[in-house]
């Protein structure tokens, strides 16, 4: 049985001779020769301070000598295209053959990675342009570099074979037809008839309506990220050069990027607060790429940086701490403004704390910045910002029916609810603190 046969197709693998039914049998009547996998390299070089290093490894050097038994199949390079483009780097990539194939991941590979998602907002484009304007793919401003070897920029699903033969296979890759989108559309019954008679019912103008506050919902899922929808980030336009996130969840950066495409960098120069309203992490684990790409985008439009307003949780900053002490320093980038000291009554601020309150309040033409207190988990604010120009929007982040809410969202131009659970799921809300 095969249990039993199991330890002797062991040891044969194991290069042991071994007796069957009175005979000796050998591993070389056995077993084909060994097959060594193909050799690949993953390598992160985050920026020219480390290619000293890498270029006088012994361990890749080893792979360098133009042995066939020493030959690597695929190098990938999660380096930026500054990197790229350095000549001791390029140098490097040389020595490693003709045989090597390099695949290079950076801030140059702008593949779609959600077709379904560009799929639906072209659909919807064609029911109201500007509710639905179509999505763009953000492309970086970095040059890219020309190497002296063949390299292949990575795309969603991309994959590389190594057996049993050595090649790229591009059939799964991730594509945006838009024409089909828009046809499938077309196709449906009624579909056209129904948009004509949409548009129709709809007043020819809006009306008197002021440009500012504008409002860009970047994320109105929940929890979970979602091919319709992402997690929870609304971005505030209240002025053509001033902005405000409430909420950043994971891929509130993505976003900005498919909505405003190559402006993503002024918009994100235009930033200059973003309030976190609890500690949940679909409300805040955005936050960081935001600050780098920021930061990012000061120094590429050559523009004076200014950190931005955090209005959170004080407990955000052990988290903030962390990342700054071990990944890379970014406590510079941030002005805290903790959301228990703008709770309507607090009287123990700091004079610093003043300071930066009066800060944002200038930034935004505001006369009020305010946060209450709200049930959900501990330490879960909602906020009031109150122009001087007489609109108030009120922010309630995640929060079951409130009194405090109630009483400082009173007289709201407009209040932000995150509703998650609809009529019927009363037992579901309360045990989500929802």
């Amino acid at each position: 049985g095969t249990p039993a046969i199991l330890p002797i197709i062991t040891a044969l693998k194991n290069g042991h001779s071994i007796t069957f039914e009175g005979k000796e049998l050998s591993p070389e009547e056995l077993c084909t020769p060994g097959d060594p996998g193909p050799v690949f390299l993953v390598l992160e070089c985050p920026h020219q301070g480390f290619l000293d290093a890498i270029c006088q490894n012994e361990t890749f050097q080893r792979y360098q000598e133009g042995l066939p038994e020493k030959q690597v199949a695929l190098v990938i390079h999660m380096t930026p295209e500054a990197v790229l483009r350095d000549s001791r780097y390029q140098q490097w990539l040389q020595r490693f053959g003709p045989g090597t194939q390099h695949l290079v991941l950076n801030e140059n590979c702008s593949a779609v990675h959600n077709p379904r998602s560009y799929k639906i907002q072209t659909q919807l484009n064609l029911i109201h342009p500007e509710i639905f304007p179509l999505l763009t793919t953000y492309k970086s401003k970095e040059e890219e570099a020309v190497c002296s070897v063949p390299i292949v920029r990575g795309q969603c699903l991309l994959k590389y074979h190594f057996r049993p033969q050595q090649e790229w296979q591009r059939d799964a890759v991730t594509v945006c037809d838009q024409e089909a989108f828009i046809s499938e559309a077309l196709d449906l019954p009624d579909f056209q008839s129904r948009v004509k008679e949409c548009r129709e019912s709809l007043p020819a103008s809006p009306g008197d309506v002021d440009t500012y506050p504008e409002i860009v919902f970047l994320g109105t899922g929940s929890a979970i990220p979602m091919k319709i929808r992402n997690v929870s980030a609304t971005l505030v336009n209240t002025s053509p050069a001033r902005s405000l996130l409430l909420d950043c969840g994971e891929g509130t950066f993505g976003q900005l990027c498919r909505h405003y495409g190559e402006r993503v960098d002024q918009v994100l120069c235009n930033l200059a607060a973003v309030f976190v309203s609890h500690m949940h992490t679909d409300h805040h684990s955005g936050l960081l790429n935001i600050l780098l790409e920021r930061r990012r985008a000061f120094a590429a439009l050559g523009q004076a940086f200014s950190p931005l307003f955090l209005v959170a949780p004080e407990q955000i900053m052990p988290w903030l701490y962390e990342y700054h002490n071990h990944c890379e320093r970014i406590l510079g980038d941030i002005e805290m403004i903790s959301s228990q000291s703008l709770v309507k009554g607090c009287e123990n601020m700091k004079p610093k704390a003043k300071w930066s309150v009066s800060s944002l309040l200038e930034s935004y033409d505001l006369a009020e910045f305010q946060t209450c207190e709200v049930q959900h988990c501990k330490n879960a604010f909602a906020c009031s910002m109150v122009h001087k120009s007489g609109w108030k929007v009120v922010y309630s982040g995640d929060t079951m029916p409130c009194r405090a809410l109630v009483q400082m969202g009173k007289d709201a131009t407009l209040l932000i609810h995150e509703a998650t659970l609809e009529d019927g799921m009363e037992k579901e809300a309360i045990e989500k603190t929802h």
